[in-house]
């Protein structure tokens, strides 16, 4: 329709604006980059059409470096990971795998840990989720899953010490 082709437009072209703010003022976009994503995440990410995730792949192409120079990765993740039951499963492996080479293989190892949040909180998403992580791995080298695996058996390792820490401070 006439308004969804102009709501389009709209999401494009301050896409656009962002990236050359942020090419020019990053403290200033990254101050209000979160409450962008999140917005994005509640409308462009939903919608399975082709415009919108070519506006949602140029926003991570543009705005993402700027972030990782300012080291504020871990927000940006999150907002995505918490949007990913709402992201078409066929979407979501390009989305994942472009932020991951844009941002860095070192923080593929964060993804996990938050899907896996996502998992533990709804059973349900779980078996959809080890999908989306096995497809997501294919894109790394053996490196980066060698590093993401250490970490995640570091974190599971700590897990019953910090379980045991919450049910002593919970009495």
């Amino acid at each position: 329709t006439n308004k969804e082709t102009h709501r389009h437009a709209l999401h494009h072209g301050c896409i656009v604006l962002l990236s050359k703010l942020a090419a020019h003022f990053p403290v200033l976009v990254l101050d209000h980059v979160i409450a962008i994503f999140t917005f994005m995440g509640d409308s462009t990410m939903r919608m399975d059409d082709n415009y919108s995730i070519q506006v949602l792949i140029e926003a991570i192409g543009t705005i993402v470096p700027v972030i990782k120079q300012k080291k504020d990765m871990m927000s940006i993740l999150r907002v995505f990971c918490d949007t990913l039951p709402h992201i078409p499963s066929h979407r979501a492996d390009p989305i994942f795998t472009l932020l991951l080479e844009t941002s860095g293989p070192q923080y593929l190892y964060h993804v996990f840990v938050f899907v896996l949040e996502l998992c533990s909180r709804d059973r349900e998403l779980a078996s959809q989720f080890s999908y989306f992580l096995q497809n997501l791995t294919i894109h790394f080298g053996l490196s980066d899953l060698l590093g993401t695996s250490v970490g995640l058996i570091k974190t599971l390792a700590a897990l019953p010490d910090k379980l045991t820490k919450m049910v002593c401070c919970i009495k």
